[in-house]
């Protein structure tokens, strides 16, 4: 309950941020919710057709679910209640965790409301793309829960259990790729099974294949739709000093949350000029000496930090696949590292107190700390999430903190210009281009911004940049396309979508804009072919209004009149005030007919 009442603000956030339009704006397969659909996400292991990056299946299907129950871009509230009930469930689950492994409840509870209130959480729960952090977490505390059981009281299911919630987790984040170790060193403390180390091994030899089919999977699907490689590609000292920053870094955010923000950016050049990076190294070399000296007297904060080196590892730095240095949504599982020996020193407290004389003083100043620790953290969660309330809110924030950071150029730009601000996206995108010029999603921005203002010479010059830049995108071809034919260059705007239709088979839009430039041409075939094209766009994707008065223009055009109103109505079943729709619909009852629209 104080978990929901510190973040239920995010239930009316809109922010949308970095990679949503992939996972679900763009993304024809989210906005289709079918069986069909979900066996797609779950087949396209080694080349995700839809979102660039990593194998997540079990990500997409979430937040298809999700469309399925009305969750809009226009109206989010659907996909932030379920990111909003994960982590609350989370937050159930680490007090479960931590009860079954230190066996006192209190202390198991207050460090998990600590975590329940956390505000590095608020971009797990308030980023859309994010959910994918929340699912693996939630499997994961199931992985490792269903250990400790089976640890603790044997039974095989038990062990299959556990098996079956971390392959979960992986399909959908495989970040939480470092369970198995993370299982060997609770054995070591606080199970302590006496066992030898290649024993322990041999029994989770099930989780650990599967972390490596994860880990080969996750590879060949990053590098054959992104590639990777973004720290090491100036010095080879990059990575270490970026590993010896985020220790400290991640550390300091955790126990201090303050000035938090969703893009830390990578600082060039990366070495000791840099006072944060000083501070980095010589903060970890100081960390490492004090865990050697805690050995004396327990093995917690030891295993505690080396669970959460586990698990962030995959985040350091090591394998390339964001622009960032650090973020705080990294550390969302990894927090269990710290967790672990703060809920044991609290479990010892509670028990030495409960022996002792003013047992109630004690435990009661344990209390009045944890919640005033909570009503701080749950202070800092409000206010980070009022930074979240709308997109331009969200990239302003982040470009107060990071003047040069292009992706909030290129993200402000892209909602500007869906407000209208088409100069201040033209800006933006500018902007972002100054800062990497070969930043082909703000190529292809400022093409859509010039051709939207009129300025279509320029509009072309872009376009064809935006093609070379991201030949991966159907859209910027598409967008070519448009420029061509609005510069009368219809025969080489054919030829330019044919290539796209050719390239992405199932690229609804390219279907449509093909049928529609043949529609248009003189010649009988070229109108009998625009057919074919216009009704696979309408198939490709049966929730776009437009495709669908597309096709009933060209059906009315052909005498078709019957089944034209049949595509109008859908058309307006989809979009009620959609007045090309309404007017066709209106033609198709008098039997009259007109050419198609221009794409």
């Amino acid at each position: 309950m104080a978990t929901v009442a510190a973040y239920w603000p995010a239930l009316a956030t809109r922010a949308q941020y970095f990679d949503d339009d992939e996972y679900l704006n763009n993304n024809p397969l989210v906005q289709r919710p079918s069986a069909e659909s979900a066996l797609r996400f779950l087949n396209e292991m080694t080349r995700p057709s839809t979102v660039r990056g990593y194998y997540q299946p079990l990500t997409m299907i979430s937040l298809m679910v999700d469309h399925a129950r009305g969750g809009r871009m226009a109206d989010p509230r659907a996909f932030r209640e379920t990111s909003l009930a994960l982590h609350c469930l989370n937050a159930a689950l680490v007090v479960l965790l931590l009860y079954r492994l230190f066996g006192s409840v209190w202390p198991a509870a207050f460090v998990g409301l600590l975590f329940g209130l956390h505000p590095t959480a608020v971009e797990s729960v308030a980023w859309l793309a994010e959910r994918k952090n929340l699912l693996a977490m939630f499997f994961s505390l199931l992985s490792l829960l269903s250990y400790v059981e089976y640890a603790r009281r044997g039974r095989r299911w038990r062990y299959v259990a556990c098996v079956v919630a971390f392959a979960l987790a992986l399909l959908a984040k495989p970040t939480a790729v470092g369970l198995p170790v993370v299982m060997l060193l609770l054995d070591y403390w606080p199970l302590g099974r006496p066992r030898r180390p290649w024993k322990s091994m041999r029994e989770k030899a099930h989780l650990f294949v599967i972390a490596v089919i994860s880990a080969g999977v996750t590879c060949i699907s990053q590098l054959s739709t992104v590639g990777t490689g973004f720290l090491e590609r100036e010095a080879p000292l990059n990575v270490p000093l970026a590993v010896a920053h985020n220790n400290v870094f991640y550390l300091w955010k955790a126990f201090w949350p303050t000035g938090l923000c969703p893009f830390y950016a990578i600082p060039s050049p990366m070495d000791f000029s840099r006072p944060m990076m000083l501070v980095g190294v010589v903060g970890c070399g100081l960390l490492t000496g004090a865990l050697l000296l805690s050995w004396r007297w327990t093995r917690g904060l030891v295993v505690g930090w080396a669970t959460f080196f586990v698990l962030v590892f995959p985040t350091l730095g090591l394998v390339g696949f964001t622009p960032v240095l650090a973020a705080d949504r990294f550390i969302y599982l990894p927090m269990l590292g710290y967790m672990l020996p703060l809920a044991a020193g609290l479990a010892w407290l509670w028990q030495q107190w409960g022996r002792a004389r003013g047992r109630a003083i004690h435990r009661g100043a344990v209390v009045v700390a944890v919640l005033a620790a909570g009503l701080a953290l749950s202070h800092s969660t409000r206010r980070y999430l009022a930074d979240w309330r709308d997109t331009v809110t969200l990239q302003r924030a982040i470009l107060d903190r990071e003047p040069r950071c292009r992706q909030a150029h290129h993200n402000l730009g892209v909602e500007l210009l869906q407000r209208g601000d088409i100069d201040g996206a033209i800006e933006h995108f500018e902007k972002a281009l100054e800062l990497q010029p070969e930043f082909g999603a703000a190529q292809y921005g400022l093409a859509t911004a010039l051709a939207r203002r009129g300025r279509l010479t320029e509009a072309l010059d872009a376009s064809r940049r935006a093609v070379e830049l991201s030949p991966h995108r159907p859209e910027t071809r598409c967008q070519l396309a448009t420029v061509l034919t609005r510069l009368g260059k219809a025969a080489e705007a054919e030829t330019v979508l044919r290539e796209c239709v050719r390239l992405f088979p199932n690229c609804a839009t390219a279907c449509n804009n093909l049928g529609v430039v043949l529609s248009e041409q003189a010649g009988a075939s070229g109108r009998e072919e625009a057919g074919r094209f216009l009704r696979q766009a309408v198939t490709l994707d049966p929730t776009n209004a437009a495709f669908e008065c597309n096709l009933a223009d060209w059906l009315v055009a052909r005498g078709l009149c019957e089944e034209a109103r049949s595509h109008y109505q859908r058309a307006l079943a989809l979009e009620p005030d959609h007045g090309p729709a309404r007017a066709g619909l209106a033609r198709a009852r008098q039997g009259t007919g007109q050419r198609s629209r221009s794409p």
